[in-house]
C-alpha cells in the first residue's frame, strides 16, 4: 500500500488489500480459530469475501491492485490471478529486524525460526511466479502497469 501511494495512483485503481479482509472477518466472526476445522471455515470465508470483493471492484472499471499475501502455511486462502505478481525484495536483515520490531513481545521469533519461515516464504513466492524487486523498482512497475 505504501508503494501503491508512493506511485501515485490511488485513484486511479481499485484496491484489495488482504489485512483488511482479514480483519472484516475478525470483526464478523472473532479471533482467528487455531483449530484445523475452524480454520478451514475461516479460510472458506475469506475466499468468499475475496470474491465478492473482486466482483464488486470489477463493476467500477478500474484495474484491481492486490496487497498483502494469499497464503498460509502452503494454504492459498485468496485465488488471486493476476497479470503481474510482484513482491518487495526486502534483505532477509532487515525484514527480521521489522519483524523483531513489531512483534517484540513474541519469544518465538528467533533467527531459527525467521529462517525456516522465510525459506517457506520464498518457496510459494516462486512456485507462483512472483517477481522480487526492490521497493523503488516495484513503485515504478506499479505506476508503468496503471497508466
Amino acid at each position: 500500500s505504501t508503494a501503491l501511494k508512493k506511485a501515485k495512483i490511488t485513484g486511479r485503481v481499485s484496491v484489495i488489500d488482504l489485512d483488511d479482509l482479514d480483519k472484516n472477518l475478525s470483526k464478523k466472526y472473532g479471533k482467528k480459530p487455531s483449530d484445523e476445522e475452524g480454520l478451514k471455515k475461516w479460510h472458506k470465508n475469506f475466499r468468499t469475501l475475496y470474491g465478492d470483493t473482486v466482483r464488486n471492484m470489477k463493476k467500477l472499471g478500474k484495474p484491481i491492485v492486490v496487497v498483502g499475501h494469499h497464503w498460509e502455511n502452503g494454504n492459498r486462502f485468496a485465488p488471486v490471478k493476476a497479470r503481474q505478481k510482484i513482491y518487495i525484495d526486502i534483505p532477509k536483515k532487515r525484514l527480521f529486524k521489522q519483524r523483531k520490531n513489531r512483534d517484540i513481545n513474541n519469544p518465538d521469533l528467533t533467527d531459527e525460526y525467521l529462517n525456516r519461515e522465510h525459506a517457506h516464504v520464498q518457496r510459494e513466492l516462486d512456485a507462483e511466479n512472483y517477481t522480487g524487486l526492490p521497493f523503488e523498482k516495484v513503485v515504478q512497475t506499479i505506476s508503468n502497469v496503471c497508466k
